[in-house]
């Protein structure tokens, strides 16, 4: 596992990986990603308890741990409840 410098490399080993990094319409772009004093904070919450996932130096860094985290199968269903249906 590589660590991403940048949006297009942590998109990339996402892909590599067979994940996804899950948008999100709030600040950093990124679902499960918040700045908090200066660094990027990922967390999920499962099991109605909130996970801490870690602290990252960018928001994509942040996100492919998220996805990470989730696998394969987690990033399909996250990304499926998240596509709006259209007729």
């Amino acid at each position: 596992m590589g660590i991403p410098r940048s949006r297009s490399s942590a998109e990339r080993l996402a892909q590599e990986e067979g994940l996804s990094l899950l948008p999100s319409d709030n600040a950093t772009g990124y679902k499960g990603v918040h700045l908090h004093s200066g660094a990027f904070k990922a967390q999920i919450w499962q099991g109605g308890k909130k996970q801490y996932l870690g602290r990252f130096s960018s928001a994509a860094e942040a996100a492919l741990a998220y996805a990470r985290h989730l696998g394969p199968e987690g990033c399909a269903a996250a990304a499926a409840a998240c596509t709006p249906m259209t007729e």
